[in-house]
């Protein structure tokens, strides 16, 4: 909960609805159009009724936040191997340690998106992959390693 306050936690519960909302229709191979939260909300109702109509049209409870929030949680958790395949793919086929820096340029540069680094942190936190650090140097200059947050994917994680 944020800071205690219903309102606000549900505000951004209600912002992170489109999104979910998406990851619902492109996963039933649907196009998702500018009206996906009610494409979402016919494919899977009881989902987008706990944490969209409900939480837009009724008063906030504790609980009924909280019920949305571990509802989020567990179906993020259920699809995070598609929704995260990519990543997944990537740091198998590289059959070693990589490190932020080199996860960013590669998602960025074949991708063009950024943010994937938060995206290792919660498979990580999931344990579908694990997390290391590497040695880096500052500049090229530098005589001093420092460590790097790192993640690699192996067997035991995946």
């Amino acid at each position: 909960m944020t800071r205690g306050d219903l309102e606000y936690t549900a505000l951004w519960i209600l912002f992170a609805a489109t999104s979910l909302a998406r990851i619902e229709v492109i996963g039933r191979r649907m196009l998702a159009d500018r009206e996906v939260l009610l494409q979402a909300l016919a494919l899977n109702p009881a989902f987008f009724d706990m944490i969209y109509t409900k939480l837009l049209n009724t008063r906030k409870t504790k609980r009924d936040v909280q019920v949305a929030l571990d509802a989020i949680d567990a179906y993020v958790a259920d699809r995070a191997a598609d929704v995260f395949g990519l990543v997944l793919d990537y740091l198998r086929e590289a059959a070693d340690v990589r490190s932020s820096t080199e996860i960013e340029a590669h998602f960025k540069r074949h991708y063009d998106v950024g943010g994937v680094v938060t995206a290792c942190e919660y498979l990580a936190h999931r344990g579908l992959i694990g997390k290391a650090a590497t040695s880096v140097r500052l500049t090229k200059r530098s005589t001093v390693d420092v460590q790097e947050l790192a993640f690699f994917f192996s067997s035991r994680h995946g």
